[in-house]
């Protein structure tokens, strides 16, 4: 039988840096206020001629531009994403096909689903590649997770400084070496009312949010998550290397932390410089933990998202550099 493992990740961000000075001040805040309560100090937001397909593109150019496209080639694209578009109604995945197809990369021939959902949503994708591998159904598959979330701002709770745009695509392909360890999945979808988008006293669509419902849930997310998939498994919390959480605030990821005794150290890190990517945040994280030389060949990573639904997965995996191909 085959192991599904992440054999490589590309990423995009929008052009457009954006302060918390800027917002402080638009906003009539504190000075230092959006970094103390959240740790974000700048994020990326997109030009107005962009959208979430645009950005799907351009994460599967740098992946393709760090590894090349694989062979026999894509049998599938995976696409994660929170919000629709609001031009037209399409098939998301299938335009992303197309748009790589119109500049050179020939994915005519892959299947493609859309898997629309919120910020835990990628690990889920992740494990249906792996299920698909693993069950000798397909070789390589691309998870797509691309957000723009900072087009639906809300003054009022939070949600105009929290959020930065981007997008992701993550390689998982068929190896001899196990990759993937486990998954584990809880949902409740009573807490949905806890975070969704939808229209704002003036009519526009905004992040609608209950950040002390969240705060908790969250908190509680991440316990029972590292909980559950330990359980699973015969692996004890000191065998894991390095943890990567959603990137939605430092203080849910700090307190959890701290409850389950995870050393500081062992935890990487991004909201202070991307914001809250959503769906795409631990893709970028986990690339830029690559990238840093914090995850080093071998590694066994552990990864977890949270949020809208109210729903929670997390994952095990061992990281190679350059694993051997089935």
């Amino acid at each position: 039988m085959p192991y599904a493992s992440i054999t490589g990740i590309g990423t995009y961000l929008p052009e457009r840096l954006v302060t918390n000075e800027e917002i402080e001040e638009r906003l009539g805040l504190d000075s230092g206020y959006i970094e103390r309560r959240t740790g974000i100090r700048t994020r990326y937001h997109m030009e107005e001629h962009e959208d979430l397909i645009d950005m799907a593109v351009e994460s599967s150019l740098d992946l393709f531009n760090k590894k090349g496209v694989p062979e026999p080639g894509i049998q599938r694209i995976l696409f994660c994403f929170e919000s629709p578009l609001l031009k037209i109604w399409e098939n998301y995945a299938g335009r992303i096909q197309k748009d790589l197809k119109d500049v050179g990369v020939d994915l005519d021939e892959n299947n493609f689903l859309n898997l629309p959902g919120g910020c835990a949503e990628y690990v889920d994708a992740l494990n249906l590649a792996a299920s698909l591998i693993e069950s000798e159904k397909e070789d390589n598959i691309l998870v797509i997770a691309s957000s723009d979330l900072s087009r639906y701002p809300n003054d009022d709770n939070g949600a105009t400084y929290l959020f930065g745009d981007g997008a992701s695509t993550t390689l998982v392909q068929a190896t001899r070496e196990r990759g993937f360890l486990d998954f584990y999945g809880k949902g409740s979808g009573e807490k949905a009312h806890a975070l969704y988008i939808g229209p704002r006293e003036d009519g526009n669509w905004g992040v609608q949010m209950n950040g002390a419902e969240i705060y908790r849930l969250a908190v509680k997310s991440i316990e029972d998550s590292l909980k559950g998939l330990l359980e699973k498994t015969e692996f004890k919390l000191s065998d894991i290397d390095r943890f990567i959480f959603h990137q939605a605030n430092h203080r849910i990821i700090k307190t959890a932390a701290k409850r389950i005794g995870i050393p500081p150290e062992k935890i990487h890190n991004t909201i202070q410089k991307y914001g809250n990517l959503s769906v795409t945040s631990i893709p970028h994280t986990a690339d830029d933990a690559i990238q840093e030389g914090i995850i080093d060949d071998g590694d066994m990573v552990y990864i977890h998202g949270f949020g809208a639904g109210w729903k929670s997965d997390s994952a095990a995996f061992i990281y190679r550099q350059n694993p051997e191909l089935v």
